[in-house]
């Protein structure tokens, strides 16, 4: 958007409408208006004078700015729950590795005998994939 001077400038200079968007304090509050300009010739063609809409948009860029913050937290919560999943997968796949771990520990103990100082060495191994989880 433009400012006035160049909104007025352009529609008294080169005849062609022009748009702007700006401020006001009002006993309200700011307000924020779009405008527009459409210059009006005489029946030589010459801009004699400017037409100007304006109109109070404070509502719908306060709309605007809330449906870019929702849409921004959608976002982050979608980026969340990929992470959750991808997270979930990889403990997953964990697990299916720590459960051939513990088989093969398992059967490792079966085929020492029970006197036999490896067994106690071996212990260790499926003592942590069969520990109580917090």
């Amino acid at each position: 958007m433009q400012t006035w001077d160049r909104a007025l400038h352009k529609a008294f200079r080169d005849g062609q409408p022009a748009e702007l968007e700006f401020e006001h304090e009002s006993p309200q509050g700011p307000r924020v208006y779009e405008a527009r300009l459409f210059p009006e010739p005489d029946e030589r063609g010459e801009v004699v004078s400017v037409l100007c809409f304006t109109r109070d948009v404070t509502s719908l860029r306060k709309l605007v700015a809330d449906l870019k913050g929702a849409e921004e937290q959608l976002f982050a919560a979608q980026k969340m729950e990929a992470i959750g999943q991808l997270a979930g997968g990889v403990a997953h796949d964990f697990n299916n590795l720590m459960t051939i771990v513990t088989g093969y520990g398992a059967l490792m103990l079966k085929q020492i005998p029970q006197g036999d100082p490896k067994r106690g060495r071996s212990r260790p191994c499926s003592a942590p994939a069969t520990a109580p989880r917090r």
